[in-house]
């Protein structure tokens, strides 16, 4: 019978702090338990989907040809430009040049007139 090796291996060491994440312990201390970097704590934290990635947390929205269709058509029908942005997750500015795009005339608020 082989001695067994007192040093966990990688994958139960990774098995272990993903674990410790899940109870709720916080990277810090985790890392100072185990002895490795709060980069390498992070990294498992992440993998395990325990921690969002800075790149999903991108706040860009696409949307589809159809979906700015009928959001100039809204404003064409006389909705708030503004309003609707905001509505859908998407910049004022750039639903104002959606509308320039398609020669789509912005009706004018009678607070703007002033």
């Amino acid at each position: 019978m082989p001695p067994e090796d007192p040093a966990p291996t990688e994958e139960l060491l990774q098995i272990q702090i993903a674990i410790e994440l899940d109870r709720g312990r916080k990277i810090a201390e985790i890392a100072s338990e185990f002895q490795v970097p709060e980069r390498q704590v992070r990294n498992i934290a992440r993998s395990a989907g325990l921690l969002e990635s800075k790149k999903s947390s991108s706040g860009r929205k696409r949307l589809s040809e159809e979906e700015k269709e009928i959001l100039l058509g809204r404003i064409e029908a006389g909705e708030d430009p503004g309003e609707l942005a905001s509505g859908v997750g998407i910049k004022t500015s750039t639903l104002l040049r959606w509308c320039r795009v398609k020669e789509i005339e912005v009706p004018r608020r009678l607070e703007q007139l002033s």
